[in-house]
């Protein structure tokens, strides 16, 4: 069972290196890296979802964007650009 102290804790990356070689130690190092590049999306993603199920519901017939629309349109640009930039 993985406990949420273990979550936060350093691959060891030198070690890998030394028992699998640099090409795994290279992909342990890029996988470490992803996560938490992408943790930052899920929080704000988590915040957004909030915000969206919190707000009250609005009338789409005279065809302005609602509060929903706009957190959809801002987290879907803010994907992009990530996405784009992660290199």
């Amino acid at each position: 069972m993985l406990y949420p102290k273990a979550w936060f804790k350093f691959v060891p990356l030198q070690d890998i290196r030394n028992y699998f070689g640099e090409k795994i130690a290279l992909y342990f190092a890029w996988a470490s890296a992803y996560i938490l590049w992408l943790m930052f999306p899920a929080l704000i993603g988590f915040i957004f979802f909030i915000i969206r199920y919190t707000v009250a519901d609005c009338d789409d017939s005279d065809g302005t964007f609602c509060t929903k629309d706009w957190l959809i349109i801002i987290y879907s640009i803010m994907i992009v650009l990530g996405s784009t930039f992660f290199d």
